[in-house]
């Protein structure tokens, strides 16, 4: 097995809501003279995956950083226009692609995950990458170890209002991610202004509450 040190996320730049096939993008990546489809996996709408081309195998996603890397990527990117680029992806699609990036900083020890965009003048994938999988690289997992909470309610859901919400490992204490707009968490417990919540992911650490509307 090739070393591979970095995940990076690709859109498949269609449409938003329009079904896109493994077989098609393997067509388009075949008209530009490549071997075959160019991703690894492929994110359709309803949060299901098909696979591309094999890990085992260098990709063909990012010019100039295809070795050392896997590319997947998430059927969407653009508005139902056909032209704007919009972070398109469904709470199914969300939910597979926290999961997805979770097995494989697992499976290979992955250093860092990225965008298209961080590499290259492209809007490509439409979301910040880096930040929304910052918490899974830094292993939250571990955050809270044994510790237990006690509260008079039991958890609940909300939602990040901040643009970009820091996650850290105590009240107060060391960042280790972010969490950008939008993200819901589950509500475990508080502690005086701070939040202890845990991620889509399964990632647990602290916020402050401030920037999280309770649903």
């Amino acid at each position: 097995m090739r070393a591979i040190t970095e995940l990076i996320w690709h859109c498949t730049a269609t449409p938003e809501g329009r079904a896109v096939t493994v077989a098609e993008i393997d067509r388009w990546h075949r008209a530009r003279g490549w071997s075959g489809i160019g991703y690894h996996k492929v994110v359709h709408l309803d949060g299901s995956v098909s696979d591309g081309r094999p890990e085992a195998r260098i990709g063909a996603h990012v010019g100039g950083r295809n070795t050392g890397t896997i590319g997947y990527t998430y059927v969407g990117g653009v508005a139902k226009d056909g032209r704007t680029p919009k972070d398109t992806r469904t709470p199914a699609q969300k939910a597979t692609m926290a999961r997805l990036t979770k097995e494989a900083i697992a499976r290979h020890g992955l250093k860092q995950v990225s965008g298209h965009h961080d590499y290259s003048a492209k809007a490509c994938p439409c979301f910040p990458a880096r930040r929304e999988y910052a918490p899974l690289l830094s292993d939250t997992n571990s955050l809270d170890g044994n510790q237990t909470f006690e509260s008079e309610h039991p958890a609940k859901t909300g939602t990040v209002t901040a643009e970009i919400l820091n996650f850290r490992r105590a009240p107060n204490g060391e960042i280790v991610g972010e969490l950008p707009e939008g993200t819901f968490v589950t509500i475990n417990a508080h502690d005086g202004s701070w939040m202890n919540v845990t991620t889509p992911a399964g990632y647990t650490g602290w916020v402050h509450g401030g920037y999280v509307r309770a649903a």
